[in-house]
């Protein structure tokens, strides 16, 4: 008897803290009022609308990065690839499991609201999906990294000094920039080993 108790408090547990993270968004709006014919004002909304969260472990670069680009929690465009990612791994959450709690070392990731999965029942991502997500964020990441340096390997700044300066543009630490070097020298040394010559 005291396990059906158990049980039953359990869901309605469960119930109420779907709910309740249901209430919470932080999708902006912005627009201009026009007042005549040169001025205008600015004005920003609030619009509220379900929202999830999953949480995923990151690496502190590659946290500090993602957030500084798309806010906390981790907000992607829409229409964008990392979101069909992210609802192609939601599933409901599995019977006797309890809403994921952060422990302060893991990245809040907003899970895009769908049709198909709604967030208020698709709001859970087992370990293989997460990994997948964190492969995502890194080739995203590492994608961003490339596209803006590669351009810059004929200047005569030195790369550790564009690197640093790359990191402090994108919101990292500057006790991270040994760690994005090393992946900025992973990239091109794998071209190297096929004969792909990336280096000046």
């Amino acid at each position: 008897m005291c396990v059906l108790w158990e049980n039953y408090f359990s869901g309605i547990f469960t119930r109420f803290t779907r709910d309740f993270y249901a209430c919470f968004t932080r999708i902006y709006s912005f627009f201009r009022i026009f007042v005549s014919d040169f001025h205008y004002i600015d004005v920003t909304l609030l619009v509220v609308m379900s929202q999830f969260v999953i949480y995923v472990a990151l690496e502190a670069y590659l946290a500090q990065w993602v957030t500084y680009h798309f806010g906390e929690p981790v907000v992607f465009p829409y229409q964008s690839n990392e979101n069909a990612v992210i609802r192609t791994f939601l599933q409901k959450l599995p019977p006797g499991a309890t809403p994921e709690v952060n422990d302060g070392s893991m990245t809040a990731i907003a899970i895009p609201e769908s049709k198909a999965k709604p967030a208020s029942y698709y709001n859970y991502i087992g370990p293989r999906g997460k990994k997948a997500i964190r492969e995502m964020i890194k080739d995203l990441f590492l994608r961003s990294l490339w596209s803006d340096l590669s351009p810059l390997k004929q200047s005569n700044v030195k790369l550790n000094s564009q690197i640093a300066a790359w990191c402090e543009l994108h919101g990292i630490d500057v006790d991270r920039v040994e760690t994005v070097r090393q992946c900025y020298y992973r990239i091109r040394d794998a071209y190297a080993e096929k004969g792909v010559r990336l280096k000046k």
